[in-house]
């Protein structure tokens, strides 16, 4: 696998109102990922492995550095409500999308480094059919270093790869 490691984020902030509070309930992607992934499974994304490769040959695609564990990782990332932990139905997410801030730290594991030195690519992969999108599409978001994480905009979420390389040149 080129993918150490899928990490658990927390995303730091929302700019939802109202009854959502952006707390992330997953484990690894492992085996049970897919148990609740009917639509994703049934667009032939049926394993695991044919998630990570087909977000790393997209990610290939957008960058011209070798994309590998060293320098790309894999989230989930779940929006779930307040006090229950229960993930919100694909009904409920905002259809305009929302904003959300990755933490660095989730970014880049063990790695101790200044974020504000690398350019990030990121690609998400829907899991379902919402907001005008099929499971298993693929989308490039802008990605905007801040003071509170990675920003970028969402119109659905889970999983996203997350790429990055020094601005000074060479990936980490």
């Amino acid at each position: 696998k080129w993918i150490k490691s899928i990490v658990k984020v927390q995303v730091l902030e929302t700019e939802v109102a109202g009854e959502l509070e952006p707390m992330i309930h997953q484990d690894k992607l492992g085996p049970d990922y897919l148990d609740n992934k009917e639509e994703l499974k049934a667009a032939g994304f049926d394993t695991i492995e044919k998630i990570e490769k087909t977000l790393h040959e997209k990610m290939e695609t957008l960058v011209d550095y070798e994309v590998s564990e060293d320098n790309t990782t894999i989230l989930e990332i779940e929006l779930v409500y307040e006090g229950t932990g229960e993930p919100v139905a694909k009904e409920d997410f905002p259809e305009e999308g929302l904003d959300i801030y990755i933490d660095y730290a989730k970014i880049f594991g063990d790695k101790k480094v200044d974020y504000n030195k690398y350019s990030y690519k990121v690609v998400h992969m829907f899991s379902m059919d919402m907001n005008g999108h099929k499971a298993g599409e693929l989308e490039e978001l802008d990605a905007k270093v801040t003071n509170k994480g990675l920003k970028v905009h969402v119109e659905g979420l889970s999983p996203f790869a997350i790429s990055y390389e020094s601005i000074e040149g060479g990936s980490t």
